[in-house]
């Protein structure tokens, strides 16, 4: 009967222990885990609108400035990477490091496409911080 009891407790008393270990890996390096995460969808979105852009220029359907050359993939890219860390306020990203707009436009279909990334973007990066605040404060509720 004795041993039945404690085998009964076996799997609470491991689940705490996996708790408590799991909790101290969220918060030695777990904190990275949601930075590298949003990077990795910044740059997955910086891609996809630089290709959408880049066959958009190639057809014909869109235009940058008459003087400018036709971008590259890796050019349109730049572009839209600039345009992102444009939307980080009060710290002046471009500003701070000299780095020009790759590209200027007059035509409205790029603005509209430049609007659906910045729109996009920043509901990508506020609903991922969200997501993680909330699961930083479910990790602090006491075991």
């Amino acid at each position: 009967m004795k041993d039945a009891a404690q085998n009964a407790n076996v799997p609470e008393v491991k689940e705490s222990l996996l708790q408590r270990i799991q909790l101290k890996i969220n918060f030695g390096v777990g904190f990275l885990i949601p930075l590298m995460i949003i990077i990795g969808l910044v740059m997955l979105g910086v891609t996809c609108f630089g290709a959408l852009t880049s066959v958009l220029v190639h057809n014909g359907t869109i235009s940058f400035l008459p003087d400018s050359k036709t971008p590259e993939l890796s050019e349109l890219a730049d572009y839209y990477l600039w345009h992102f860390l444009e939307l980080i306020p009060q710290i002046e990203v471009t500003k701070t490091i000299k780095w020009e707009a790759p590209f200027e436009y007059d035509d409205k279909g790029i603005g509209w496409i430049l609007l659906l990334f910045k729109a996009l973007m920043a509901y990508i990066v506020i609903a991922r911080f969200y997501t993680w605040n909330k699961w930083r404060k479910e990790l602090k509720k006491p075991l």
